[in-house]
């Protein structure tokens, strides 16, 4: 199963011209992967679904681009997609 948190950046907060410098994207994208740690974590989410391996995507997006992914296969994982 797959657990999605998704951050947003408004197009309007960067320049539209220029590829968006990871260090845009680097907040939000700590704060999705905070987040999806936490919801991996909870004991209801197993409880509810315990034959289920569940893994984490965090998808950050500048407007409609997507600048920022990763997967989390457990609560203490991060690693890029």
């Amino acid at each position: 199963g797959y657990v999605i948190e998704l951050k947003y950046l408004k197009r309007g907060d960067l320049p539209a011209d220029e590829p968006v410098a990871p260090t845009a994207w680097a907040a939000p994208l700590g704060a999705a992967r905070a987040q999806l740690r936490r919801y991996l974590a909870d004991a209801g989410l197993q409880a509810r679904h315990p034959s289920v391996r569940f893994i984490g995507l965090t998808l950050v997006f500048h407007g409609w681009e997507l600048v920022a992914a990763e997967a989390l296969d457990s609560p203490s994982d991060a690693t890029e997609a």
